[in-house]
């Protein structure tokens, strides 16, 4: 897996950091050809960005949203979710803030 912007930014070689943005490019255009959930017509972006704060509402909503999506079973949308800044807002890759907060915490990069 990919090391995150936060990991880069503590000191990761710069190297690492354009290829990083290079796959990040890469994963924006296979996003951007609407394979996902979130890119499919009609889809609503206020959708993957609840107004609810309750866990449990958040993570009903992201299994409904991201559930059996092509890019999240492929690992396309995790990936481009750990070379983006960290993002603290909304659904991401089936995952909510809470979420994103732990997996940092677990991995050792300050959140």
């Amino acid at each position: 897996m990919r090391k995150s912007r936060a990991v880069h930014a503590a000191g990761a070689a710069q190297d690492d950091g354009i290829a990083d943005s290079q796959r990040l490019a890469t994963l924006n255009r296979g996003v951007s050809k609407g394979l996902g959930h979130c890119q499919q017509p009609g889809a609503n972006p206020d959708d993957w960005f609840p107004v609810t704060t309750n866990e449990a509402d958040l993570q009903i909503a992201a299994a409904f949203l991201c559930g059996g999506c092509p890019l999240l079973e492929n690992g396309m949308c995790w990936e481009r979710s750990l070379l983006q800044p960290a993002d603290f807002y909304g659904i991401i890759a089936a995952t909510t803030p809470a979420d994103r907060r732990r997996l940092l915490r677990e991995s050792g990069v300050a959140a």
